[in-house]
């Protein structure tokens, strides 16, 4: 049986919600782990997708930083194992061409996990769903939270994601 990302993964007393329980994607072979990147909104932990989506940046913590992705590749590809679905992937570009060519910043990298999710959702539509609780027709984009972003093998992420009700 593949881990899952569950509570016991956080110091985070506050969690936002539940946490989405992906099977973590494992490949074969070794890879170096780069440093899990965590995403906070207005000193919580989290980032409401909504805002993300909407470009809603300015409770953003770090938003302006730039995370190491990659030692060396200008794509990563974000992996998202959600519960009753097939694995999926996409494939983003971890540089901005819009102006001159640099790395992107947490903010970017949020706006480009939320327009993943919001893919997913749209790719799965009319899906069916083998774990009824989780089916994503039944889930707001509204409702997730991204909490933080982990290095699972060679240039794949994968993002960890809370649903919040409340």
């Amino acid at each position: 049986m593949a881990p899952y990302h569950t509570f016991m993964d956080f110091n985070e007393p506050e969690l936002p919600g539940i946490v989405v329980p992906q099977p973590v994607y494992t490949a074969p072979g070794q890879f170096t782990q780069l440093h899990t990147i965590r995403f906070y909104e207005g000193g919580r932990p989290g980032m409401r997708l909504s805002n993300a989506l909407n470009r809603v940046f300015q409770n953003l913590a770090r938003g302006n930083d730039v995370p190491q992705l990659s030692e060396q590749a200008k794509k990563i590809t974000i992996r998202i194992n959600w519960p009753g679905y097939q694995s999926w992937s996409q494939v983003v570009h971890a540089f901005d061409h819009s102006y001159e060519t640099r790395p992107i910043t947490i903010a970017k990298l949020a706006h480009e996990i939320a327009k993943n999710v919001r893919l997913l959702k749209s790719d799965m539509r009319g899906v069916a769903c083998s774990s009824a609780d989780w089916s994503l027709d039944q889930i707001n984009v509204e409702e997730l939270v991204l909490v933080e972003l982990r290095h699972v093998s060679t240039g794949s992420w994968q993002p960890v994601l809370c649903l919040d009700r409340h």
